[in-house]
Parts: C-alpha cells; structure tokens; sequence
C-alpha cells in the first residue's frame, strides 16, 4: 500500500481532486477524518472506497478483496475505522453526499438500536378482539 496523495483537508473536493488525478479505471482508497460538529469530542476517521465503473474485473476483485485489510492496517497503526463509504462514480463525491452518508448512518443505527424488540412468545403473539355490541 503507497501514499499516493495527501490532503491538505478532508473535504469532498479535495478527496476528489485527488482520485481524478489517479489513472483512469484505478481504485483507490481514502482514510478521512470527517468534521462531526463542535459537540462531538473526536472526529469519525471513515474509509473511502472508490472503485470506477470502467475498472478491469481483475482490478475490482483486488480491491474488494482488499478492503479488510486495508482495514485492518488502519487499526493496526492503532486507529478505529468509524464508517466505511463506498462509490464507483466521481460526481457523487461532494460534501453533502459524504455528510448524509457519515451522517445518516450515525441516525440508521440509532434508530435499529430503538427498533429491537423482544422476540415473541413461545407459540407467538395472539391478538384478542373485543366482541362488538352491535353485532349479535
């Protein structure tokens, strides 16, 4: 694994910029501390996975094939992959395509967190229904 290019900041224009200057159909992957707001104590460091479209198969199996251990390079040098973001096209890069997908899945996880409910009875669940007074 090489540094190829470091950002000056983690915003989505420099990120890419960086991957336009990459050869064409290549790969690559990104590690971003992204701005979480003045309330969170530590920024989300996320992984950025960029593979185009036009990509060799070979090419695409490696990188796929490559992202745990990109992975687990990361938190050997003692860092923790918060968030992990994937793209093939270069256009959706911008701010608010990283924010509502660093962002939104802070909430989806929040709220599968509320959603987990106690498994059903042995025998399952019955639905009883009151007898109504005007049908005899």
């Amino acid at each position: 694994i090489e540094l190829v290019a470091e950002l000056a900041d983690g915003s989505a224009a420099s990120l890419a910029a960086a991957l336009r200057e990459r050869p064409d159909g290549e790969p690559s992957f990104a590690i971003l501390r992204f701005p979480a707001g003045e309330a969170a104590p530590v920024l989300p460091l996320v992984l950025f996975s960029f593979c185009p479209d036009n990509s060799s198969v070979r090419l695409r199996m490696i990188h796929s094939s490559a992202k745990p251990a990109v992975r687990a390079l990361v938190e050997a040098a003692g860092l923790e992959v918060d968030k992990s973001v994937e793209t093939q096209d270069l256009e959706d890069v911008t701010e608010a395509w990283l924010c509502e997908r660093v962002v939104r899945a802070e909430a989806d996880t929040e709220d599968d967190a509320a959603a987990v409910r106690r498994p059903a009875p042995k025998g399952g669940r019955r639905i009883l229904r009151k007898a109504d007074p005007e049908v005899s």
